[in-house]
């Protein structure tokens, strides 16, 4: 047991810094479209080939980095070791509840989830009091989530 918490220690710790990374990435990706768009309000008119080839460069930057969550849906041994719940447990909890819960479990904070689900930090903590009340609805212990 004592080596299995010090190897979910370890992986949160491989998380959060993933997680910061995938933070940094998505507002590198915000500076990027405001100097995008600064500079195609001035260059439109006299280079529309290239303000469109701009646009779908960053178009499909954008894409991509906003499905990344959608990869890395936890599979069930992944959900249960990293959050300790059990399977019959787990099914309670519909895929973005279990990648919240993974997120909390890896110590991201709001800003950090909010990046990382593409959504606003209003609607995180909305979804951690949804999903707080829903946990102790169903006598789950959530002190270790919240």
């Amino acid at each position: 047991r004592a080596i299995e918490t010090k190897l979910l220690e370890e992986e949160a710790n491989k998380r959060d810094w993933l997680i910061q990374l995938y933070g940094h990435i998505s507002n590198r990706l915000t500076s990027l479209q405001e100097n995008f768009n600064t500079l195609s309000q001035r260059y439109v008119s006299s280079h529309p080939k290239v303000y469109e080839s701009m646009y779908n460069i960053l178009h499909t930057a954008e894409s991509d980095l906003r499905e990344m969550p959608k990869n890395l849906i936890p599979d069930e041994n992944t959900f249960t070791l990293y959050t300790n719940l059990t399977k019959e447990t787990a099914e309670l909890f519909n895929t973005n509840e279990k990648i919240l819960l993974m997120l909390l479990v890896c110590k991201a904070d709001n800003r950090q989830i909010s990046t990382f689900m593409n959504t606003s930090i209003e609607s995180i903590r909305a979804r951690k009091s949804q999903l707080k009340k829903k946990m102790i609805d169903h006598g789950i212990d959530a002190t270790r989530f919240f």
